[in-house]
């Protein structure tokens, strides 16, 4: 019985997308997916999650009226990560290679002219638009950027010239994905320095603060406080960027950081700064 209703949902939502995609909802797209890869009760209670949903607008004192929510799925649930996964693991076959996290998607090509790299990714852009359109998913042109990577000095200003729906994606020297500031070398030196700011601040503006020397916190307290706010940052995606020489940049923060939790003068010696602290070097 359950068989018989499961493949009856698949025709029903089949002969939906037969009519034609331009009355088809972002959820009845969803259901459709699912009922071709998933068991029949697992896509009608997603069916049920996503039915009936509303929403409305709070600024200041004013209250917008009830929303139905026809597409997108709810935030903070624990399978609105995983069903837009499923939703989108369709995706079409590209000539470069797809980096992607959640619904941030990255297109890389290699090749040795800068007209093939153009040709190349402005074909897998446009499959990639095609296919968002089909799907009701909207790119971002604005928030979509293109870049190049190599060690000619000669075409450090050459820009790429790549579109999407007919508009020119704006290039950047610098880009920044996942949160790491990428350059043409692939040298993570703004990555590195912008690292660097910001353990400063954090060294500066927090931790200095709690380290006072009549009323301070314990050791035990700083070292906790410098591994959440200082290491934590410190150390984001560090097997990527610790070869580059600009790492010294990090570890003379570092250093600071291991001063303020030891109470070390800058004169101690940057071998007994791990000891004091009970940290490890940066360098591990």
């Amino acid at each position: 019985m359950k068989r018989r209703i499961s493949d009856n949902l698949l025709l029903l939502l089949e002969s939906w997308f037969a009519i034609g995609m331009t009355c088809v909802k972002w959820h009845t797209g969803l259901l459709y997916k699912l009922s071709k890869s998933m068991p029949y009760w697992f896509t009608r209670l997603v069916g049920l999650l996503l039915r009936d949903r509303r929403f409305r607008v709070h600024m200041g004192n004013d209250i917008s009226a009830w929303r139905p929510q026809r597409n997108g799925l709810p935030q903070g649930s624990v399978l609105a990560s995983v069903l837009f996964n499923l939703y989108s693991n369709d995706l079409p076959v590209t000539r470069g290679r797809k980096f992607i996290y959640a619904d941030d998607i990255c297109l890389a090509i290699q090749g040795q002219f800068f007209c093939e790299l153009e040709c190349s990714l402005s074909s897998d852009v446009a499959r990639m638009s095609h296919f968002c359109r089909q799907w009701r998913l909207k790119p971002s042109a604005s928030k979509t950027i293109s870049s190049v990577f190599h060690l000619h000095n000669t075409s450090a200003t050459r820009e790429l010239s790549v579109y999407l729906d007919g508009q020119r994606l704006r290039h950047e020297c610098h880009p920044t994905y996942l949160g790491v500031t990428l350059d043409r070398m692939l040298s993570y030196r703004e990555h590195l320095a912008k690292t660097a700011g910001k353990l400063k601040n954090r060294n500066s503006n927090l931790l200095m603060k709690l380290a006072g020397s009549t009323w301070g916190a314990s050791a035990n307290t700083l070292r906790s406080c410098a591994l959440a706010l200082c290491y934590s940052a410190a150390e984001y995606c560090a097997p990527v960027w610790t070869r580059p020489a600009h790492t010294s940049r990090v570890d003379v923060q570092l250093n600071s950081t291991m001063r303020l939790i030891s109470g070390t003068l800058r004169s101690t010696p940057l071998t007994w700064l791990p000891v004091l602290s009970n940290i490890e070097p940066p360098a591990l």
